[in-house]
């Protein structure tokens, strides 16, 4: 959370500017760059839903709206925020969704890709899945000589 309130605030500056009284040398306003070393891309965009983007509320106010207002406007927003960001397949998530004890791509043999969204592991050849399965004493290809392949 605290991310984001961060986000927040730098991005409430980038709208609605720092102005301390004083001019720069052509008469305008001097330029204040914040810079966020804690994150690393655009978080802001991935941080607010769209409704409460900085840019959105400042542009719904009227042209003439002091800079508290598009302050209390982004601030009022806060409080509903929801992520815009879908949840990651379950083979990019670091969870163990099957609960077969392995966990993601390329560890689960569920998955096929970081992008695969289903961890469930395929089925086993009779033939190599470490069991006797027609008891004569022999365990998969090639001691079984039921087993062709594995």
């Amino acid at each position: 959370m605290l991310v984001r309130y961060a986000v927040l605030f730098v991005s409430l500056l980038a709208v609605v500017g720092c102005d301390d009284g004083e001019e720069g040398a052509d008469g305008a306003p001097p330029v204040v760059i914040i810079v966020d070393s804690a994150v690393d891309g655009p978080v802001a965009d991935q941080a607010l839903p769209d409704a409460a983007q900085p840019d959105a509320v400042a542009d719904a106010l009227p042209p003439d709206a002091a800079p508290d207002a598009v302050v209390d406007a982004v601030l009022d927003a806060e409080p509903d925020m929801k992520p815009d960001a879908a949840p990651p397949p379950a083979c990019f998530d670091g969870l163990d969704n099957d609960g077969d004890g392995a966990i993601d791509y390329p560890l689960d043999p569920g998955c096929s890709s970081l992008d695969d969204d289903d961890e469930i592991d395929p089925d086993v050849a009779a033939c190599a899945d470490g069991l006797d399965n027609d008891d004569d004493g022999r365990v998969d290809f090639p001691e079984d000589p039921g087993c062709a392949a594995a």
